[in-house]
């Protein structure tokens, strides 16, 4: 609100003088409630104009309103300086504030005197703990120097049957095991360029992958088959993971690479319709290990639980930390990954100290796990990446319980992996539900503009720009893209800045908060996903004229993908769920899909996002044929499936998958059904057979095992199954 009182009332003579009354001027009182949110309230005297401010103090603190006059100030004074400027353009910080934004925040100058890589720290390691372990998978356990001496070994199998060499790139499709490691250094050891890929995507989009980047070769462990484009170059190669075999050259490769060279790409959802594969430096790595050492001081030689799929940037991090600091590297099987109540079992008989897992998952497996089931840990650190990190429910609830475990949160997009991080531990002060996202790592710069790139204030919201060491090369074979993300740094002569998206701002602490996206990209359960992606891949289906795919929250606060559709035939979900797993990951794979006979419009004829929202789920048909449920154990999963997937109709043979059901909901609802019916279910028997038949078979058949149920609930339930 903004108040101009520019009347006067001057008292006349005869009101001066009432003989014993005196009257004058009322100058009023401060007022103690706020009208409004912040109101500036001018008045105008005949030579001067005044100003006060009144705010609402639940919103605003008073140093934020005194820095407002400031900048009101600042900014007059600007425009009697500079009344030609354009407004956009007009700078209403103090010089001092401008510098202490832009250049004391942002004070994270390290020098490093020698050049080297994060291969160089794990080979440092190995000499120093030769005997130790470094790696752990299922019954196997390899030491620091058997597994620098796989490394070098795969290194030159590969470098001899796939002529591999310094800059060449090189996909990796392999399972889950302590091969994934072996891959990944020795590929990087070799100066060559690490390409992870998961072997359960369509296959359009791995050929996509291979051929955008160029690939010399692509290390599998299975019978892939070469496509087209591949076939018609005669240097590409496929490398089995069979063909391996260790033999005794096995020294170090003494490669000199240079910071500045590709150690990696991470393929991302892209906004055309296509992922896109950010192609980073070895400099980051190193920049980053060195920060989380000695910076956010990390506990080094921990037991740490290798979680994130080797398609995430996180997963390299993981590795290399432990393998820089003399740690051991617990990976998971991708069971494990997907049963969190094994997984809680696993934590404690392994005595894995860190615990490193995307928000959504860490969120999911403190919620459904009670705490005291967690008696006896060893963990004492737990790192959250992916994701906004809220710290409610069981997660803080563990946190309160044991005090002494730090929380760890690191934030930064694919583009320069890691580049802010905060630290919370309830032994040293409470810990806020929405943290932080902490401030910037070595020789990294943040900025917070406004959309004409100008600073904003401490406190004000702005687009997180980031600049420094941890910056990716850029969009492998887009130079168009990467010239629009990556732009010349207004602040630094010669250098670039990426600009992110986000938005967010400088709290008075120093620290960053993160706020939201200023865009279409979103992370659903830790995935980074462009909704227009999906969008182009639904309006290729000769079926369907319009398609927008829109993020809502579900009843626990999470995001679910809406696909919202109109054609001239009726489609399936199943239909249209099977159309889309041809072409995109499952993670992209909307929840629910509406069929629309035409989309909402707003008055300037745009499809209504907002009204889209407002519909009420009315899940198109799954093509499966209905079946009530029978039996008792039948009505209690319909219902435990309702409430989880937010459907009103569910048949009883429906696929709880191809309802909208992923590893979170699925993880849920199996602590629901050892909750409701002391019955234990893996994640694998129900990733088997998804299906409410099933399952009640299962429950009562385990019930009658362990004499839980009596004959007249026998009597009932052997009519129905």
């Amino acid at each position: 609100m903004l108040v101009l009182q520019n009347h006067q009332i001057a008292l006349s003579s005869e009101l001066k003088d009432l003989g014993e009354v005196t009257v004058s001027n009322y100058e009023g009182k401060e007022d103690v409630i706020s009208k409004f949110d912040f109101t500036f309230d001018f008045q105008e005297d005949d030579a001067t104009l005044s100003a006060s401010i009144e705010y609402n103090t639940d919103i605003y603190t008073k140093t934020m309103a005194e820095q407002m006059l400031m900048h009101l100030k600042q900014i007059i004074n600007t425009i009697l300086d500079n009344p030609e400027e354009v407004v956009s353009r007009l700078n209403y910080l103090k010089p001092d504030e401008k510098i202490s934004i832009t250049e004391e925040l942002n004070d994270t100058k390290i020098n490093y005197p020698e050049p080297k890589t994060v291969i160089d720290l794990f080979e440092e390691q190995v000499l120093r703990t030769p005997l130790n372990n470094a790696l752990v998978f299922e019954e196997k356990k390899i030491t620091y120097q058997a597994l620098n001496q796989k490394v070098n070994s795969f290194a030159r199998h590969i470098q001899t049957v796939g002529k591999i060499n310094k800059g060449d790139y090189v996909g990796v499709m392999v399972d889950r095991s302590e091969f994934s490691v072996i891959a990944m250094i020795g590929i990087m050891k070799l100066g060559a360029v690490y390409v992870p890929i998961d072997k359960k995507l369509p296959e359009n989009r791995i050929v996509h992958m291979l051929s955008a980047c160029s690939a010399k070769a692509v290390i599998t462990d299975f019978d892939y088959q070469l496509p087209i484009e591949q076939k018609q170059s005669k240097e590409f190669v496929i490398i089995e993971k069979v063909t391996f075999i260790e033999d005794e050259n096995n020294d170090n490769l003494n490669v000199s690479i240079l910071g500045s060279s590709s150690s990696y790409i991470i393929y991302t959802s892209g906004s055309t319709g296509q992922p896109k594969g950010v192609e980073q430096t070895h400099i980051m790595l190193y920049n980053l290990i060195n920060w989380e050492i000695n910076g956010l001081k990390m506990t080094p030689a921990q037991k740490h639980l290798q979680f994130s799929s080797f398609s995430f940037d996180s997963s390299l991090n993981d590795v290399f930390f432990e393998l820089a600091t003399g740690g051991e590297i617990y990976l998971l099987n991708e069971t494990l990954r997907k049963d969190f109540m094994s997984l809680k079992n696993y934590l404690i008989d392994e005595k894995i100290e860190t615990v490193s897992m995307p928000y959504a998952a860490l969120k999911v497996m403190f919620s459904e796990i009670g705490i005291n089931e967690f008696d006896g840990h060893f963990i004492n650190e737990i790192i959250s990446t992916g994701e906004q990190l809220y710290v409610t429910g069981g997660l803080r609830a563990f946190l309160q319980k044991y005090p002494h475990v730090k929380l760890l949160n690191l934030y930064g997009p694919s583009e320069t992996h890691v580049v802010t991080g905060s630290s919370f531990c309830f032994a040293y002060g409470d810990i806020p539900f929405k943290t932080s996202i902490g401030k910037p790592v070595y020789n990294t710069q943040i900025y917070i503009l406004d959309k004409h790139m100008q600073v904003v204030p401490m406190e004000t919201e702005g687009e997180i720009y980031i600049g420094g060491l941890n910056l990716a090369i850029g969009y492998n074979g887009r130079q168009d893209l990467t010239d629009e993300k990556f732009i010349d740094n207004p602040f630094i002569p010669a250098e670039i800045i990426y600009r992110s998206g986000d938005i967010g701002k400088w709290l008075s602490n120093g620290n960053i908060e993160y706020v939201r996206r200023k865009d279409n990209q979103l992370k659903v359960n830790g995935y980074r996903i462009e909704l227009e992606e999906i969008e182009i891949a639904l309006q290729n289906h000769d079926l369907i004229k319009e398609a927008v795919v829109l993020a809502k929250e579900n009843k626990e606060g999470e995001k679910v993908l809406v696909a919202y559709i109109v054609g001239d035939e009726s489609l399936g979900s199943g239909i249209l769920r099977s159309y889309l797993q041809s072409n995109l990951p499952t993670y992209m794979i909307p929840s629910y899909f509406m069929q629309l006979t035409q989309m909402p419009l707003t008055p300037n004829g745009k499809v209504d996002k907002n009204g889209l929202l407002l519909f009420q789920q009315t899940e198109i048909a799954t093509g499966v044929e209905y079946f009530a449920p029978g039996n008792e154990t039948e009505k209690q999963l319909h219902t435990i499936w309702k409430e989880l997937l937010e459907l009103k109709k569910i048949s009883t043979i429906d696929n709880f998958f191809d309802l909208g059901g992923n590893s979170l909901s699925a993880t849920r609802m199996l602590s629901r059904i050892r909750k409701e019916f002391s019955v234990n279910i893996s994640i694998l028997e129900l990733f088997n057979n998804p299906t409410i038949t099933y399952l009640s078979k299962e429950i009562i058949r385990r019930q009658w095992a362990t004499g839980q149920m009596n004959s007249s609930e026998e009597e009932t339930i052997s009519l129905t199954i």
